[in-house]
This record gives structure tokens, sequence and C-alpha cells, in this order.
């Protein structure tokens, strides 16, 4: 399905709903110090009291060295992700394989999961978040961007053209009491350290938020692209025109999330899907670009992962993305 209805980005597909170790956390995991992860109760934390931790931190932050030493390129298969953890990565790469010659794609897209929501959503063995312990937030930091490092030396073999999303939708309470003792530089520098790891290795960045955020916080990163929902939320990218002005004038490129990833998708229509995205476009010229410009800094997305929804959902939701884009670019 991935292949028929968006093969200018292909995107290798999570599983959620397969394996509990596929969900958007557990995923990510593999290699991590001191993490413990019991599937059958759900339960992932780091035990940082073990005998074994030191260790384990040293023996971390070791791999990460190595794969730094160019002399070494197989440090960098210590950050793996396997099977277990990621069948439609590697049923995606088997794919790439088989189509040889035949792939048609401009770009391929992976994606992990961004060090905020993981430190965030990942607590020591008292419960307190992960990201709040100086050494965890390091490791986390420096697994997400070579988790995306590992990926694309992969994905490189079958097209030099990569996307690699950071997702942080835990930058939805960005503000909130809930991130109070989280700053705005802290967010920018570990996003920007992964960010910066994804295009040294020859990629394209972006990051996405399933809902309304401070645009100005993710404008101000390096990111070259900013996935966002735009079914929902679309308004709320206009709060900021300075700075959105200034990511479009230095090539930024915006992701409209247009295509709904829930139950109301089945009463959407192309007409009212492209309805409702040329009035966004349209209203990007309030940064003094043309309609053109946006367009042309534009792709076309889903809002999320459609992992909650029935396989016709599904299957519905990459119908209309490919038949909005193929009439965007069209018009």
């Amino acid at each position: 399905m991935i292949f028929s209805t968006i093969p200018e980005i292909p995107v290798w597909p999570q599983l959620p709903n397969r394996a509990p170790e596929e969900k958007m956390l557990p995923q990510y995991i593999e290699g991590l110090p001191g993490i413990v992860w019991v599937p059958s109760e759900k339960r992932l934390f780091f035990d940082t009291e073990s005998a074994g931790f030191d260790d384990a931190l040293v023996e971390f932050f070791e791999r990460y060295f190595a794969v730094a030493d160019s002399s070494n390129p197989e440090a960098l298969e210590s950050f793996a992700i396997s099977p277990d953890y990621a069948s439609g990565f590697h049923a995606f790469i088997g794919r790439l394989r088989a189509q040889g010659s035949g792939l048609r794609s401009q770009y391929l897209k992976g994606q992990v999961t961004g060090p905020i929501t993981f430190g965030l959503g990942v607590t020591d063995q008292t419960g307190r978040a992960s990201y709040y312990n100086d050494s965890l937030r390091q490791a986390i930091v420096k697994t997400m961007g070579l988790k995306a490092k590992w990926q694309i030396s992969k994905l490189k073999e079958f097209s030099e053209d990569i996307i690699i999303f950071i997702d942080e939708p835990t930058l939805i309470s960005f503000g909130s009491s809930a991130l109070i003792s989280i700053s705005r530089e802290d967010v920018i520098h570990d996003l920007n350290d992964v960010v910066e790891t994804i295009q040294t290795a020859g990629a394209l960045a972006g990051v996405h938020c399933c809902g309304r955020t401070d645009w100005s916080l993710l404008f101000g990163t390096k990111i070259d692209i900013l996935s966002f929902d735009a079914f929902d939320y679309g308004e709320s990218l206009f709060l900021y025109p300075d700075e959105l002005g200034d990511f479009l004038r230095r090539g930024g490129v915006i992701a409209w999330g247009i295509v709904p990833t829930a139950d109301k998708v089945a009463s959407e229509s192309i007409e009212s899907l492209l309805f409702r995205l040329e009035g966004l476009i349209n209203k990007g010229t309030s940064v003094e670009f043309s309609a053109d410009d946006v367009l042309a800094a534009s792709l076309i997305t889903p809002s999320c992962g459609a992992g909650s929804l029935s396989i016709d959902l599904s299957e519905k939701v990459f119908d209309l993305l490919s038949k909005v884009s193929n009439k965007m670019k069209s018009s």
C-alpha cells in the first residue's frame, strides 16, 4: 500500500498493534544502558541502582565515541534496530532490495522518537522522568541520533535522498505546568543534537508534532521540515508569522498533515481536504510569500500515524493522501 500510494516518499511502517516492542517508546530502546523492558506488564524504565549500571553507562559512551571514529564503521551496528522492534523497517528494506532499479522514489523516509518525548515518557526505577537525570538524558539524545544514523546508512543503499522525522508529540505540552521545568534552550539544544547527527549523515531532518504547540520553538531549531496536524491545527501556524517567514526564507519545508488519522477521515473527501489545504496555503501569503512559493515549500502528509485506525480507514488515509497530493501537483 505504501509503495503504491506514496511512491515519491515511501516510509517504513511502524506496527504498534503487531507487538508491544513496536510502540513508539520501546521501539528504540535496544542498546540503552540500564533499560528494563517487561513486555508482558508493559513496563519500561531505567534501573540506575542496579549493580551493573555504571559499567553499562561507560560501555554505552565507548560505543558512542566508537561511532565517531571513522576508522571503525562497524560500531554503528551496535545502535541497530532489530526485526523484533521494527519489523516494518526490515520488510521495507527487503522490498527496496527486490525493486532494484525499478525504484521510483524521490526520497525514502524513516523516523525516531524524539528525545524529549522519550525522556519524559520513560522513568527511572523511582518513577522520576529519565530526562531529569543528566547521564540518562545524554544517553537518550545520543541514542536517538544514532538510531537515525543507522537507518540512514541502510536506506542510502537505495537512495541518496533520505528524510528522517523526529516524533515529538510531548511538545504539545510545552509551556504548560507539565513541562514547566524544561526550558526552551533545553528543547532546542537536544533536538539540534539529533538534527545535526541526521544532517551530517547526509539526510534531511524533520520534526513531527501532532498537536498545537509553540511553533516558534521548532522554527528556532535547525530542522529542514516541520510536520504537523494541519487538519485540526493549521491556523495555529500563522500565530508565528515572523518565525514562519524566516523558516521559509532559509529553505524550510512545511509538511501539511491535512489527511486526518482519526475516525473523522471516514467523512472526508478529496474535495473537502483540498478546500481546507488550499485555504491554509493561501493564508501562507501573510508571511510575504506567494501561494506558489508556499506550495513549492510544502509536503502533503497524514496528520499523524494511522496505527489506531481500522485497516479500512488506514487504507482510506493513504488513498486520500495520494489523490490530494496528485491534485495539488497538477493544479
